[in-house]
């Protein structure tokens, strides 16, 4: 089961969701943008907040984190802080997208990821990845987890 939670409510449904078989949860870096807060007002401590509370939630019931960037509607500063805030409020993974937002994953936006995080996060590259060439230029960069709904024709083009 996954789910997606968003802040102190996130945190609540985790612990409970842990109970019924959670094992990945996520959380948008951006959830406060509508209110003027987050990563593009520069007011980081809310969503490092959200995150950290989520992850004890998540993690205590045995559950992994990914905090979703939407890397498409941030800057490069953006992304490495939001990157940093995800790593030290304790997520598993930080991934670019959710496949459905102005852009997905880009090898720039995965390696400056990387970069951000070290090698011992999780990066997931997410949202456009239509070929066996677009995983392997994302795993290049320092993705370790690969988000795709042509995952079948992308194993397929492994046996040819």
């Amino acid at each position: 089961m996954r789910q997606s939670l968003l802040g102190a409510a996130g945190a609540f449904r985790a612990r409970g969701l842990s109970g019924q078989g959670l094992h990945r949860g996520r959380i948008s870096a951006r959830r406060h943008q509508h209110r003027g807060q987050g990563l593009r007002s520069g007011d980081t401590s809310a969503v490092q907040k959200d995150i950290a509370a989520v992850a004890r939630a998540a993690h205590a019931g045995g559950a992994i984190l990914k905090v979703i960037l939407e890397t498409s509607l941030l800057n490069d500063e953006q992304k490495t802080t939001a990157c940093k805030l995800a790593q030290s409020a304790g997520a598993d993974f930080v991934k670019t997208s959710t496949g459905f937002s102005t852009a997905g994953a880009t090898a720039h936006d995965i390696a400056l990821m990387r970069a951000a995080v070290g090698p011992n996060m999780g990066v997931k590259a997410s949202g456009g990845i239509r070929t066996l060439q677009d995983l392997q230029t994302m795993a290049a960069a320092g993705a370790t987890r690969i988000g795709a709904s042509a995952s079948v024709k992308i194993v397929e083009a492994t046996a040819a």
